[in-house]
């Protein structure tokens, strides 16, 4: 963007930031795009013109992954972890993804306006996204959460000294994790 004499807001930043993936070639045509659907010298890029613009090389395999965690949906989180795969995150990289989600979640269900509390994330809910995020927060509660972070650090803590395949071990937390509001209502009724 500076190079072709823009600035960018703050929520447009960390929109792209979220939304581009590792390959640097599309990270660089997806900036270009929007270097050039901004127009003149000296224009401030926002959040809308990043949403407009930028397609989600990485980040919307990432963000299927994740909501289809938070819903329980297996089969979606079967596909969105084969695609999150095929888009080059590494297991690490979307077992964190899965833990930041479930700590938005908390942090959402904790507030007395979830919905104010959503708006205020960083990044941002996408707005399409936001009433599916709003009923996760009904579906997990503060031990499923507590429950499913602790699952998917010792996944990465194992991930991290070796064990193999890695892609197994990581799929194997985010099944148990995506089942624990299920299993653990089970075990309470």
């Amino acid at each position: 963007m500076k190079e072709r004499g823009h600035s960018i807001e703050a929520e447009a930043l960390a929109y792209l930031q979220g939304r581009l993936g590792s390959d640097r070639a599309i990270t660089r045509s997806e900036l270009e795009k929007l270097a050039l659907y901004a127009g003149p010298q000296g224009r401030k890029v926002m959040l809308a013109d990043a949403e407009a613009v930028v397609g989600d090389s990485a980040a919307l395999s990432l963000d299927d992954l994740v909501f289809a965690l938070g819903d329980g949906d297996t089969g979606a989180l079967d596909r969105a972890y084969g695609h999150a795969l095929a888009e080059g995150n590494e297991e690490i990289r979307i077992l964190l993804a899965a833990g930041r989600h479930l700590a938005r979640i908390a942090q959402v269900a904790d507030a007395a306006d979830p919905r104010g509390a959503m708006k205020s994330l960083r990044p941002p809910v996408y707005f399409k996204l936001e009433s599916r995020f709003l009923g996760q927060i009904r579906r997990w509660t503060a031990s499923s959460i507590a429950e499913g972070l602790a699952r998917l650090q010792r996944a990465e803590l194992a991930i991290k000294t070796g064990a193999q395949p890695k892609s197994a071990v990581a799929e194997h937390a985010l099944f148990e994790v995506a089942g624990l509001p299920a299993s653990m209502a089970r075990k309470r009724g």
